[in-house]
């Protein structure tokens, strides 16, 4: 459990720890694919790029689905063997991946990662658990 989870109201209550530990690997997940590369200059290969400022490209969409992959694999060591595939985009026009992989339990852990572009032009980026 973090330390601010501590101080949730109504207190987070852990029932399940794979559910528990699933939770926190997801919001882990989000605030590193939320992270621009290139802006932690202490470690230039945390984050992503903007993925509307690549070509809507096959090849460029398969970079960004190894480029997720890869910080899934340096920086978030709970989850095993990860597979990251791509989804087809949502009718907004969303690239959607689907992530897959083990927690320590053995259990499967899967999400969904959506890219969106803001109204005013920016990236949002959502991590959501499936199943």
């Amino acid at each position: 459990m973090t330390f601010l989870r501590r101080f949730e109201d109504p207190p987070f209550r852990v029932t399940d720890p794979d559910a528990a530990e699933a939770d926190s690997i997801v919001q882990n997940l989000t605030h590193i694919l939320r992270s621009q590369s290139g802006f932690a200059s202490f470690v230039p290969e945390f984050g992503l790029p903007d993925p509307w400022q690549l070509p809507q490209t096959p090849t460029s969409l398969t970079i960004l689905r190894d480029q997720i992959k890869d910080q899934v694999l340096r920086f978030e060591s709970r989850l095993t063997s990860p597979a990251v595939s791509m989804l087809p985009r949502t009718p907004d026009g969303a690239l959607l991946f689907l992530l897959t992989g083990q927690l320590a339990s053995g259990k499967l852990l899967r999400a969904t990662i959506c890219m969106s572009r803001s109204p005013v032009g920016g990236s949002l980026l959502d991590v959501r658990m499936q199943g």
